[in-house]
């Protein structure tokens, strides 16, 4: 994926968040959704434990990108 070595170049590191394939199914179309791997928040699994101030890489970055095939023809 030229996405990837593009944000790479700068620091940053794309992971598929979605990837969703046709079956068929009326409504439901091929697509690949791409975020930053610094999207989101920390979720913490375990609550009961003590807590310890350990860092994280979550950041909430808000970049997504989504991604549709060409269908060739058109």
């Amino acid at each position: 994926m030229r996405v990837r070595k593009v944000v790479f170049h700068f620091g940053f590191v794309i992971v598929i968040l979605r990837l969703d394939t046709s079956t068929g199914q009326r409504g439901r179309e091929t697509f690949v959704l791409l975020g930053c791997e610094r999207g989101g928040k920390y979720k913490q699994y375990k609550k009961d434990l003590l807590v310890t101030d350990s860092g994280t890489r979550k950041c909430g970055c808000p970049f997504r990108l989504r991604g549709y095939p060409v269908k060739s023809g058109e």
